[in-house]
């Protein structure tokens, strides 16, 4: 359970769940990226700059670890 994340939408449904550097994190966050602008922009009525639509979020399994799981993915 040490390297495991989970990446939960909104309602609460389970996007994905395994370990942090799986292949299966870029394909679920690409398929959650912005198609409005390129991600950078603070502007963005879709994404206010954070580059994905949709309200999701990735968190350790681990509750216990505190360190930032976004170190460790392509976020």
């Amino acid at each position: 359970m040490k390297n495991i994340i989970q990446i939960i939408d909104w309602t609460g449904k389970l996007l994905f769940e395994g370990i942090y550097s799986s292949k299966e994190v870029d394909r679920v966050l690409d398929a959650n990226r912005c198609t409005q602008c390129d991600g950078c922009n603070e502007k963005c009525t879709m994404c206010e700059g954070t580059g994905y639509w949709g309200d999701f979020e990735v968190d350790w399994k681990d509750e216990h670890r505190t360190d930032s799981v976004y170190e460790y993915i392509n976020y």
